[in-house]
């Protein structure tokens, strides 16, 4: 009975393998923890803050993302440079289901933070206004927040990353999309924006069909 099992695991798994060679790591976890594969790690907010304080870092205030389609909560932290204030990671978690602690948090995803850069933030000045301006090499975000939702109803949770650069009387106002896949657990960074007026991404009806883009 033993080796007819073992036949039968080994011809599922080698076709599973000729119809998609990314299931090897799979199985390999699979084979590791036969009992629990979908195992999760929980963390509490205080081992979550003291974790990111030993690396040299400081926990954000998270933003709370509650999605009432699929009656999920979602808290994204912004995690800081100490001395800086730059947000150089983003962490998403979600309060435990069924956990004895209250505050037992499931490690959903977690994303670095690149740096902008100083072309991409100063795209909506002249050539002639770029030159005349003293500016970093590249720019960072200090601040996480929502955006407006979409008039439309969807299960992605759309966020900025913002930043702020003043020179000579002009504010420049500037930062990153993010979007939380909230069926996929995901967590995408998109199209870095910039605005000499002060305006944030918003969403706009721009032929006037009724779809809206975020502009």
């Amino acid at each position: 009975v033993g080796g007819v099992l073992l036949l039968v695991l080994s011809f599922r798994w080698g076709l599973a393998l000729i119809l998609n060679p990314n299931a090897l790591p799979q199985m390999q976890s699979l084979l590791a923890n036969p009992l629990n594969p979908q195992s999760e790690t929980t963390i509490t907010h205080k081992a979550l803050e003291q974790s990111v304080t030993e690396a040299g870092l400081v926990l954000g205030d998270p933003v709370n993302l509650s999605d009432p389609q699929t009656d999920t909560d979602w808290l994204l932290f912004p995690i800081h440079e100490a001395n800086t204030n730059n947000i150089v990671r983003l962490r998403l978690l979600q309060p435990a289901e069924g956990a004895g602690n209250a505050n037992d948090l499931v490690d959903i995803t977690d994303v670095a933070v690149p740096p902008f850069a100083s072309d991409a933030i100063l795209a909506p000045f002249s050539p002639e206004e770029r030159q005349a301006k003293v500016a970093p090499s590249e720019f960072w975000a200090q601040r996480l927040n929502r955006l407006p939702d979409p008039p439309a109803p969807t299960t992605l949770h759309w966020l900025t990353l913002e930043g702020q650069w003043s020179q000579q009387g002009s504010r420049l106002q500037y930062g990153q999309i993010l979007v939380v896949d909230a069926e996929k657990s995901r967590l995408d960074l998109l199209a870095v924006w910039s605005s000499p007026v002060g305006q944030k991404p918003q969403w706009i009806d721009l032929d006037g069909e009724g779809m809206t883009d975020l502009v």
